[in-house]
């Protein structure tokens, strides 16, 4: 078996679907070695990523997916490789129709991460053609493997559930803790409440608003000591955030937000806290679709979780022995779970404990490890 994944991507990106991409290849190198080949359009990585085993077609001829799909099929024919990999809905067309007639025998797998809905129908009633003839097809969450298999008549038993996932051993980080808030200015004695994650995704809010607008309703009617640190949420994001927290008279002493960190930092943050909030709207692409990285690093982080109670999480944490489900859409909801862990630190740590255990199911190894043992 060789393994070619198949990408446009370019790197370095802001885009977190950019480091599940290359963490995804990372521990499928570390299983396939040399029989193992991640292709993009330009992808420079730094020394904190491990994957070796790259190749870049180059921004002059990644034009469009019909070209890549041609030039996928004619690399993977040429250099002996038996699967190709892919999770771009376009590219995933052109390489089944170009491998039709040029490599009959290549295997080809999807991985969905959303309902996939073109412009156009021709494309719609294209891709339904193709995503029943792929070889195998793995979604994030069940709830996507179910519209999947009603759409497209697809073979429920036939698509595997393979959520995101995590590396463990970064979230076991050494270093001085009380020096790291010190130096963020955070005094010792503050619960220190987190979201790590950008402030919008495909144009619709992730509840960080009602995040903020908790925090500024404890300052305002408690005497609680608490810091709000907010980490990724880009540039405009940060602006309109420091605003509304502006505008509410909250010293600037109380909370720190900071647009970007690189990835690789973000454990550093998150092992300083003392409450990881996730605080996602309820609507169709969250309780059906979302399997976010986040979730893993906040179960990595062992910091108690305050989540919306919503389908998709809770294929990962089934109940409240590991995290702390809050209704929907209520900055009110939020606040009183704050308020839970920080007046209940036994119940919080059992359950940042459980979430711990928990995530040690969901690493990129073990991910990688269910793809190769499915496709082989």
């Amino acid at each position: 078996m060789r393994l070619l994944y198949a990408t446009t991507i370019v790197y370095p990106s802001t885009l977190a679907n950019r480091i599940q991409i290359l963490k995804t290849s990372a521990a499928l190198e570390g299983v396939l070695a040399n029989d193992f080949l991640l292709c993009g359009t330009d992808i420079k990585l730094d020394t904190s990523f491990t994957n070796k085993n790259i190749y870049n077609f180059g921004t002059k001829i990644s034009k469009n997916s019909l070209n890549m799909g041609l030039r996928y099929v004619l690399k993977a024919k040429r250099e002996g490789f038996t699967h190709v990999f892919v999770r771009e809905e376009m590219l995933l067309i052109f390489i089944y129709l170009f491998s039709k007639v040029l490599y009959p025998s290549l295997i080809i797998s999807y991985e969905a991460h959303w309902m996939y809905n073109a412009t156009k129908k021709v494309i719609n009633k294209l891709f339904s053609y193709v995503i029943r003839h792929t070889h195998f097809t793995f979604t994030t969450t069940l709830g996507l493997k179910t519209e999947i298999a009603e759409r497209y008549s697809y073979d429920f038993d036939k698509i595997i559930v393979l959520p995101d996932a995590v590396d463990v051993e970064s979230y076991n980080v050494s270093y001085d803790k009380n020096l790291f808030r010190q130096n963020l200015n955070i005094d010792a004695d503050h619960t220190v409440v987190t979201y790590v994650g950008t402030y919008k995704t495909l144009g619709e809010g992730k509840g960080v608003d009602l995040l903020v607008d908790a925090f500024v309703k404890l300052k305002q009617k408690t005497d609680k000591k608490i810091f709000l640190q907010i980490i990724g949420v880009g540039e405009q994001g940060s602006v309109e955030l420091k605003n509304v927290l502006n505008n509410a008279n909250i010293n600037s002493s109380d909370y720190n937000i900071i647009g970007r960190v690189d990835f690789k930092d973000v454990p550093y943050y998150l092992q300083i806290s003392d409450v990881a909030v996730m605080p996602f709207p309820k609507n169709h692409h969250y309780e059906n679709y979302m399997s976010p990285m986040k979730l893993f690093e906040y179960m990595a982080s062992r910091v108690p979780i305050i989540t919306t109670d919503l389908k998709s999480v809770r294929e990962i944490l089934p109940d409240e022995r590991y995290c702390k489900y809050v209704n929907p859409d209520s900055s009110y909801e939020i606040e009183k779970g704050i308020l839970e862990i920080i007046n209940n630190k036994p119940k919080a740590l059992d359950m940042a404990n459980n979430a711990y255990n928990e995530v040690l199911q969901y690493t990129w190894k073990k991910r990688s490890e269910k793809i190769i043992k499915t496709i082989r």
